[in-house]
């Protein structure tokens, strides 16, 4: 961060990330009962491992051009790969050489914005807008799936390169007066999609043949948001707004432009409350519809059947509720209950459950910090069962795991240890049904395949701070 002038301020940023792992990836419930692998920490196929990195670079400037106009102006540019070996389904799609798929990505991100800030004045009441523009651009080149066995390729599958553009633009309007504060904000997107099929003589090559390889598309999303303060203990607000969310920019394409930005509608109506010094309260209901359900195994084109149909439209209600109290000077807590009802609209009651959409969540924590640099706490995470599949005949099984943690804080440095999943509980990190064949198996099974949770696991941590 550097100062230039009395008005300018300038911030550059850049950062590295690598990582390589080898996992056990989705693991059928029935492979370790049925001896396909030692216990559950086992895996089916040992070369699922993957390798990626990701180069950040952003700079931006904040001009001040009056006492009440500011504007910031910031780009960013980031490089991503990322080399995956995945195993879902183990012999379904293949029954010989397996259903080992590699996936490879090779992606250049840069984008820009600028944003207009003022605050005007009208007797009492205050007006701050923000108007911006900007875009980002994705540039992919290869997007490539081959079908691999122990790594390596037996069979380009997918092969291409993409681009992806979203220019955009938003008019933000906060108006302050009394008691209220009213925010109106209008945002316009539009996004151009390219993918270039290069695979030949593949599943690909016939999918994307004949079909446009551009698609153009936009959308307005508009939003209103009011908040009343009745006193400077008690506040109640009501949002309302539209959004969108978008797809793998090769569904797009399979799909010729249908649905690929399907509006998402929302309501939240709440309040803030501190009843006494010490505690706040938080609870809002609120309301989902979204025009299309994106869901994993439905949209994503990464398996050999290529691109299917969206699950369709969706609506999820429920309350929110939060509380913290500070119970000491030197320790507090803080609890989060979630409830959700979450279901397809156009499937027929009881086969109409979104998979694997939570239903009930929570989390909690206990947390202390003296004066003499100690600190630390113990928290826990709950996830409550939910529907595997679409008539719930399979399970996503929840769980209950505490963490702890206590650390010797300096100014410029931090020891501390901390033990992940205390208890030690039997837990899933993830849940999802796959219809999957094991060998020697005579016939496919469809069954909720899992990714087993850390179990108790200490960690020694040295931090320094620049």
């Amino acid at each position: 961060v550097s100062q230039i002038g009395e008005n300018n301020k300038l911030t550059i940023g850049l950062s590295n990330l690598w990582s390589k792992w080898r996992s056990s990836g989705e693991i059928p419930e029935r492979a370790p009962k049925d001896g396909y692998m030692e216990g559950r920490w086992g895996t089916v196929d040992s070369f699922q491992s993957g390798l990626t990195s990701r180069t950040n670079a952003n700079i931006k400037l904040i001009t001040d051009l009056d006492k009440n106009l500011h504007w910031q102006n910031e780009a960013y540019y980031s490089h991503y790969t990322v080399d995956l070996i995945t195993n879902f389904t183990f012999n379904y799609y293949f029954p010989t050489s397996g259903d080992e798929f590699g996936q490879h990505e090779n992606r250049h991100l840069f984008g820009y914005h600028s944003t207009l800030s003022k605050t005007t004045y009208f007797r009492n009441t205050s007006f701050n807008t923000d108007a911006s523009l900007g875009f980002r651009t994705d540039i992919i080149n290869p997007l490539e799936l081959e079908h691999t066995k122990r790594g390596l390729n037996l069979e380009t599958l997918q092969y291409g390169k993409a681009q992806v553009t979203n220019g955009y633009g938003f008019i933000d309007e906060n108006i302050r007066s009394g008691n209220w504060l009213v925010n109106i904000g209008l945002r316009y997107d539009y996004f151009n999609f390219y993918y270039h099929n290069l695979a030949t003589d593949s599943f690909a090559s016939k999918l994307f043949s004949g079909l446009k390889p551009t698609v153009l598309a936009g959308i307005l999303s508009p939003k209103i948001n009011v908040v009343y303060t009745f006193n400077p203990t008690f506040q109640t607000y009501l949002k309302m707004g539209k959004g969108f969310h978008s797809n793998d920019v090769r569904v797009v394409i399979a799909q010729q432009g249908r649905e690929i930005l399907p509006a998402a509608y929302s309501t939240d109506l709440g309040f803030n409350w501190k009843p006494v010094p010490k505690l706040y309260l938080n609870a809002a209901f609120w309301y989902l519809f979204l025009e299309s359900e994106f869901t994993y195994g439905s949209d994503l084109i990464d398996q050999p059947g290529g691109p299917v149909s969206p699950t369709g439209k969706t609506v999820r209600y429920g309350i929110d509720f939060s509380g913290r109290y500070q119970i000491n000077d030197w320790l507090y807590t803080g609890l989060n209950i979630n409830y959700a009802h979450p279901r397809c609209v156009d499937a027929a009651k009881g086969q109409d459950y979104i998979p694997l959409a939570p239903t009930f969540t929570s989390t909690g924590e206990l947390n202390f910090k003296f004066n003499n640099c100690w600190n630390g706490g113990i928290s826990y995470r709950y996830l409550h069962d939910r529907a595997g599949n679409e008539d719930y005949s399979l399970t996503g099984k929840g769980y209950f795991v505490t963490d702890f943690a206590f650390n010797y804080t300096k100014k410029k440095y931090e020891i501390g240890i901390s033990i992940e999943n205390l208890l030690n509980v039997k837990w899933d990190e993830s849940e999802i049904e796959y219809t999957s064949q094991l060998k020697n198996e005579r016939a496919p099974v469809n069954q909720m395949s899992y990714i087993p949770g850390v179990p108790f696991f200490p960690k020694l941590r040295i931090a320094v701070f620049f």
